[in-house]
């Protein structure tokens, strides 16, 4: 049953109805997010006939989400919003925690749920959702520190920056299994 929600939704982002415009052109190579009936949402390059969206090689692919309702290409022109306002975001994830998850640092709280996502990360290193539920975590952490959503902003602005301005080994010399950091500059 597609209900008002789902009507906007799929007006607003462009969204395209399985029931309606059919399953996705999949051809493997192209990204497509979508989302089911209850709300789960995933990325995925192919869709069985029966709604499993899939990511990864046709022989090695990892499910992602049953059921699949809503869909687009993930960088489909016109399907985002002309700008996504993160301190807008910010002030909106912290009331969702504040009332959910309470307040206070809960940074061992916080640090267990990452530590967690890590793990389904190496399991699924091609999930965005995955990657972006470590990206929350953090904001979430980040805004527990005390910090104003536009601190947070500041911060990340400037510590990009910082990084940008760093020395780096060249990464073609790096193991692929090790992180890559900055060289220390000796003062």
């Amino acid at each position: 049953m597609t209900t008002n929600k789902d009507i906007a939704m799929k007006e607003q982002n462009r969204w395209h109805d399985v029931q309606v415009d059919g399953l996705p052109p999949c051809d493997d190579e192209r990204v497509f997010v979508g989302y089911n009936s209850q709300g789960f949402a995933a990325c995925f390059n192919h869709v069985r006939p029966d709604g499993l969206c899939m990511m990864g090689d046709p022989e090695s692919s990892t499910a992602q989400m049953s059921g699949l309702r809503f869909w687009r290409e993930l960088d489909e022109p016109g399907a985002h919003s002309p700008t996504f306002d993160l301190i807008a975001h910010l002030h909106r994830q912290r009331g969702f925690s504040l009332k959910t998850f309470g307040p206070g640092l809960r940074t061992a709280g916080v640090s267990d749920h990452i530590r967690k996502e890590l793990i389904e990360i190496a399991h699924k290193p091609t999930d965005v959702m995955e990657w972006i539920d470590v990206v929350l975590l953090a904001l979430d952490g980040a805004w527990r520190t005390g910090a104003t959503p536009e601190g947070i902003v500041a911060a990340l602005e400037a510590k990009q920056t910082k990084n940008e301005g760093r020395t780096w080994p060249d990464w073609r010399t790096a193991p692929a299994d090790k992180a890559i950091e900055h060289v220390e500059q000796k003062q």
